[in-house]
């Protein structure tokens, strides 16, 4: 059996003295979908860019030619942008199989499936970089694991993660760190070419530790905020319209008992078939959301409606002598209706102090965080501002303000 080679030997005293060249790593994430708190999975559309150094290509002709002279080692000259820069077109692509000794081998922790959109993964040389490094990108569609949270719902926000390691032994020593694009800073994207109806979608937040083995481990973390506009309006305020219907049935006269418990019944067998057409809009937890609270406490609402009614009947029945005193009888009324309203509207004051706290500490979890929306605008206003201000410079500043401003396509370069 044949002794490991140099560069065999180099890598392993590199590791175990923990001076590797880290790995440069960063992302743009086109969709996020399909969050299902039963199944504590949501779906992911994004794309990897990495960068690492590997000292086999060092000495690439294409790549020594080009930085030397400006030209193919076959003789091809290749001009240079204004700034000094190559193209980003300029590139050598490389074989997959090409430098896999080198290549990181990115383990996505907590995926159920993961798949290679067909097409998408490319690793090349580029001139802009020192001699050695390589480039990979690679697009996939993942379905990740995540435990969702929904005691706020329907104000939750969710912060799904996607975790990322290199767990081949060949990997150990090499760190993570952020995949850096002069003036426009970390590569960490999130599209807001489609919007989710039911999500407000923040900035991602990258995080690069170690795991309890001491191997490498990046955190992605995707904010999303729930939009609640859409079951205050369908959920609360339907089911808020059923149950003051149960206060007309005051308006009955007290002996007639078979009128005033048709209306409570009718509405609370309303209110348990909209429970169920909802069932799918709700999430399917053990313990109880703001929401279950709320209808929850509707039909505790109905439920009282419906039993004083069945109670002051019983009453008059066994007090043939009220009879003869009407007015007993709707004053009987109007109490009732003014403590189960009273009641009925303090509830709701307790409900909006919760959702105002839901509210509150959903935005202390996104706290420092731009919407996607926001931030993408921003990053295009920044180069667009910078690209009007290369017209009124200098060739020499604008050459030096061209390269640390890099238009969307020079993000990965």
């Amino acid at each position: 059996m044949e002794p490991l080679d140099e560069a065999a030997t180099e890598r392993i005293v590199r590791a175990l003295a923990g001076a590797r060249n880290p790995v440069q790593v960063g992302f743009t994430i086109y969709s996020v979908d399909r969050l299902n708190p039963v199944e504590n999975s949501f779906e992911v559309d994004i794309k990897f860019y990495t960068r690492w150094h590997d000292g086999a290509f060092a000495a690439d002709p294409d790549m020594v030619a080009l930085r030397s002279s400006g030209t193919l080692a076959n003789g091809t000259p290749i001009a240079k942008l204004a700034c000094g820069k190559f193209p980003d077109v300029v590139i050598k692509e490389l074989e997959l199989a090409t430098g896999a000794g080198s290549r990181p081998h990115l383990d996505f922790a907590n995926a159920t499936s993961c798949e290679l959109v067909e097409g998408s993964e490319v690793v090349y040389l580029s001139p802009n970089d020192e001699l050695g490094w390589v480039r990979a990108e690679a697009r996939y569609r993942c379905v990740f694991k995540y435990t969702m949270d929904v005691h706020y719902f329907p104000f939750d926000v969710q912060c799904p993660r996607i975790i990322v390691r290199m767990s081949e032994r060949c990997d150990r020593g090499r760190p993570f760190e952020p995949y850096v694009s002069q003036g426009v800073g970390e590569l960490k994207e999130i599209k807001d070419w489609v919007k989710l109806p039911e999500w407000t979608r923040y900035e991602p937040v990258s995080k690069f530790e170690l795991d309890s083995r001491g191997r490498a481990r990046w955190l992605i973390e995707i904010g999303l905020r729930r939009r609640a506009l859409y079951y205050l309006q369908n959920v609360v305020g339907v089911n808020a319209i059923i149950t003051s219907i149960c206060f007309t049935a005051f308006g009955i006269p007290l002996v007639d008992l078979g009128d005033r418990l048709s209306v409570c019944l009718t509405m609370l067998l309303t209110a348990v078939a909209f429970k169920i057409v909802l069932g799918d809009a709700l999430p399917k937890v053990s313990y109880q959301t703001v929401m279950d609270v709320y209808l929850n406490g509707s039909f505790g609402c109905m439920l009282v409606c419906t039993l004083s009614t069945f109670v002051f009947a019983c009453w008059a029945r066994l007090n043939p002598a009220s009879a003869d005193e009407p007015w007993l009888h709707d004053k009987i009324d109007l109490v009732a209706f003014c403590t189960l309203s009273t009641a009925y509207v303090l509830f709701h004051v307790y409900f909006v102090r919760r959702c105002k706290h839901a509210i509150a500490e959903g935005s202390v979890v996104l706290a420092g965080r731009q919407r996607a929306s926001d931030a993408n605008h921003e990053l295009q206003e920044r180069l667009r501002r910078q690209t009007n201000q290369m017209t009124t410079l200098t060739p020499a500043t604008a050459c030096s303000t061209r390269c640390g401003a890099p238009s969307e396509s020079q993000l990965v370069a």
